[in-house]
């Protein structure tokens, strides 16, 4: 079976072509024409080049492909309104390309628990999302959603944080524990997490798992270890993977969050550079709760997240040093 993967010079793109290639999927990468793609290709993963706003050269990329796992987008932009364009206008482009397709039989999105918000931790509750990401994301998933009446199978994967050997999103808090201390949002509850290997394993069986009964209805799941951690204590427990002591957890006012993401958007624009800390995720870092339920995943496809959070992070520091980022 030919899976085309989207984002795979990314870090869960990257990963998901190793996991299908683990369980035996020919998989293939999709790429912008100005990704970075040697890494790939010295692995011997086929790279197909599209930019999404090319339907002649996404039209190509689509030959002989069974399944796509759409991994491209993300919460990383110069300016927030590149949230939208990223993620809600590059998937209705894949759509598009996929309606035309006559190979493409099932699409996974990767999306984010920001695209329900912090309800109710189940994939069924009403999607409430609160910030520009979360409903670039939910526009994307609609989007996907109506491939379903032309009987292609749609399965979409709600992913909260994602971490691991090789994440840089989570390194700055690595670093302040590596000091003794790690500042922690004041109003930050409970959320879930999960390892970077967990992640790949679950979107490469959505993608080459069949149906019971012909295609099935767009399904949406989310994929996270089943136990939550309160943000206090998430700090903590990478405080002992770093440090192997306590550190001191330093919460930290919304008002200081909103000050330093406002900050932070203008140095992004004046070095023309990306930054994931923004405005609108500082909404995502005040929320009381941002927990996930699992067990429809578990249930309908036998997976579940086998790394706990503490060996997470104790692997992740670990690949840290070896980099020379801690």
């Amino acid at each position: 079976m030919r899976v085309l993967v989207t984002g795979a010079s990314g870090y869960v793109g990257g990963a998901v072509v190793e996991a299908l290639r683990r369980v035996g999927a020919d998989a293939a990468a999709l790429a912008r024409p100005t990704s970075r793609v040697d890494d790939l290709r010295a692995r011997g993963v086929p790279v197909r080049i599209a930019a999404f706003d090319d339907a002649a050269a996404l039209d190509a990329a689509l030959e002989g492909v069974h399944s796509v796992v759409h991994c491209a987008g993300g919460g990383r932009v110069t300016r927030r309104a590149e949230l939208a364009t990223n993620n809600a206008s590059t998937t209705s482009a894949l759509a598009d390309a996929i309606e035309r397709s006559d190979s493409v039989k099932r699409l996974v999105l990767v999306s984010s628990v920001a695209a329900r918000g912090p309800t109710t931790p189940s994939a069924a509750a009403t999607p409430e999302p609160l910030t520009e990401y979360g409903r670039a994301k939910r526009l994307a998933e609609v989007r996907c959603a109506s491939l379903a009446a032309s009987g292609r199978s749609v399965r979409i994967a709600r992913p909260p944080g994602v971490y691991g050997p090789g994440d840089d999103r989570m390194l700055p808090l690595f670093r302040a524990a590596r000091r003794g201390w790690v500042p922690v949002p004041a109003a930050a509850g409970a959320a879930s997490f999960v390892f970077i290997d967990d992640c790949a394993d679950a979107l490469a069986i959505l993608a080459v798992a069949p149906e019971a009964d012909g295609p099935d209805a767009p399904v949406v799941l989310e994929v996270a270890h089943a136990e939550p951690i309160p943000a206090a204590e998430a700090a903590r427990r990478i405080g002992t993977a770093v440090r192997g002591r306590p550190i001191r957890i330093v919460p930290v006012p919304t008002w200081v969050l909103r000050a330093a993401a406002s900050g932070a958007e203008v140095a992004a624009l004046a070095r023309g550079a990306t930054s994931v800390f923004n405005r609108d995720k500082v909404v995502d870092l005040t929320q009381p709760s941002w927990v996930c339920d699992p067990s429809q995943l578990e249930a309908m496809f036998g997976w579940s997240a086998k790394v706990g959070f503490d060996e997470g992070v104790a692997r992740a520091a670990s690949d840290y040093r070896l980099r020379g980022w801690l």
